[in-house]
């Protein structure tokens, strides 16, 4: 169970006879002990330790309270954070006279506990689950104001982190929810939320947050001044503009599985592809072989795609997460557009390429490296990059190359020995960045298409 974390601002601003302002005196903090949630920590309330988050923070802040009172902040004046052991109580804070008193709770909460408080009854609670099924984080933001004159007011919400993809390339972090500056979007979305005298006490809202990102040395260095193409979706087709008199349609369908009879007497009949496999399964009869087929159909240039790759398993051992799954060895997965094969290509598991590393003691939100936050960490890891899987061989005559790794969405597209485009998504490109904008639409999906061939689960392919 994910530990209920808490932390509190204490914020005050002076009102003079004279001259209106606005001064944050102190934010005080309650941290969290190093429990786990499904066995990783979730460390995004830390980022409030760090002075650059901080002072943004203040900064909005500033320009919130003084838009909703019409007075002028006083940046000079001295801002305390102070991070408290959990269980500790923050000191209580004194004020001078003729001063009004803002005190903003933030909460974390598990699913069970949101449902507690802020559902009624059975609607309620279907209502809420639907939306928790989008979120990666419950917040209880609670706000206390206390005029030096008239009645003190109260005001609660509950703010649901919805983690959302961006264009950012990058491995995501499993420790924090949200990059930093999403992190100070949700809190600075909160806070205008509810200092909004028409918002209503106990409102549920969904906030959308950039992912954190970890830094690296090799997919930053290719996203500086570079554009992103992002595409469009429904449930069929996705789309996307390669240039401005250009448009892209495209489904990709799931693949299917075809068995096949290793004891076929004449193989002549069969496509040279299956040909080998019948006689490589003939060798290694503890394996099963079947052939998968993925179509995909681009709709505006009427081409019809089809991949058919060769996979084999050993029944004996084979427990759902095809651990034992191979892979056919050699240059004979193949690509057919129309009734023409236009690429043949191996496919490699788990090639290691010791000189990429990721830095995990640095974060941000996958696109501008200025958000960057530097974070404390006991032992920094600067791991080896391993590709889960990287197909490569010839399309339309030409050498080509994809470095894919499903587990963060992330593929790197190789055409005649250059890298071409950088390709973001799960099922299909979600966005891109195309390094060679003269490439024609025809290579573009084809390249793609290769990209984006259904494979099994990784963990555990080895090579023939």
């Amino acid at each position: 169970m994910r530990l209920l974390r808490f932390l509190a601002f204490i914020i005050l601003f002076c009102n003079y006879a004279t001259a209106q302002s606005l001064v944050i005196t102190e934010i005080t903090g309650i941290s969290f002990r190093d429990e786990n949630y499904v066995g990783t920590p979730n460390k995004t309330l830390e980022y409030l330790k760090y002075e650059k988050v901080q002072q943004k923070m203040l900064k909005e802040l500033y320009r919130i309270c003084s838009k909703r009172w019409d007075v002028q902040p006083d940046s000079s004046y001295p801002t305390n954070f102070q991070l408290l052991k959990r269980g500790d109580k923050p000191a209580p804070t004194r004020t001078a006279n003729k001063q009004h008193s803002v005190n903003i709770t933030i909460t974390e909460l598990t699913a069970s506990e949101l449902l507690q408080k802020a559902a009624e009854d059975a609607e309620d609670v279907q209502k809420i689950n639907g939306l928790l099924a989008a979120t990666t984080a419950t917040y209880q933001v609670i706000v206390q104001y206390a005029p030096v004159e008239g009645s003190a007011s109260f005001k609660t919400g509950f703010f649901l982190v919805q983690r959302r993809p961006g264009v950012g390339f990058g491995l995501y972090s499993p420790e924090y929810d949200t990059s930093p500056t999403g992190f100070q979007s949700m809190l600075q979305r909160a806070v205008q939320v509810l200092l909004d005298t028409a918002s209503a006490n106990g409102t549920i809202q969904v906030v959308g947050a950039q992912p954190a990102v970890y830094a690296d040395n090799f997919m930053m260095q290719y996203q500086v001044g570079r554009g992103r193409i992002q595409t469009m979706a429904n449930n069929a087709y996705f789309r996307f503009n390669l240039t401005a008199d250009t448009t892209v349609m495209m489904r990709f369908d799931s693949s299917r599985f075809f068995g096949i009879n290793l004891e076929a007497k004449n193989t002549t009949r069969f496509p040279q592809q299956i040909r080998k496999a019948i006689e490589l399964g003939r060798k290694n009869r503890s394996y099963q072989f079947a052939v998968r087929q993925q179509e995909f159909r681009s709709v505006l240039a009427d081409n019809n795609y089809v991949s058919s790759i060769i996979e084999m398993a050993d029944p004996a051992y084979l427990d759902g997460y095809s651990s034992y799954l191979k892979y056919m060895p050699g240059n004979d997965h193949v690509l057919l557009r129309n009734n023409d094969t236009i690429a043949r290509f191996q496919i490699t598991v788990w090639k290691a390429y010791p000189e990429r590393k990721f830095y995990f003691n640095r974060v941000y939100n996958g696109v501008d490296s200025n958000t960057m936050l530097e974070v404390d960490m006991p032992n920094i890891r600067n791991t080896q990059y391993e590709a889960p899987q990287e197909f490569e061989g010839l399309v339309f005559g030409q050498a080509f190359k994809i470095i894919a790794a499903p587990t963060f969405a992330y593929r790197e597209i190789y055409f005649n020995n250059h890298l071409v485009i950088l390709a973001k998504g799960n099922r299909y490109p979600e966005s891109m960045i195309i390094m060679d904008t003269t490439l024609p639409a025809s290579i573009v999906e084809a390249l793609l298409v290769l990209a984006f061939i259904e494979t099994e689960p990784m963990m555990g392919f080895k090579n023939l």
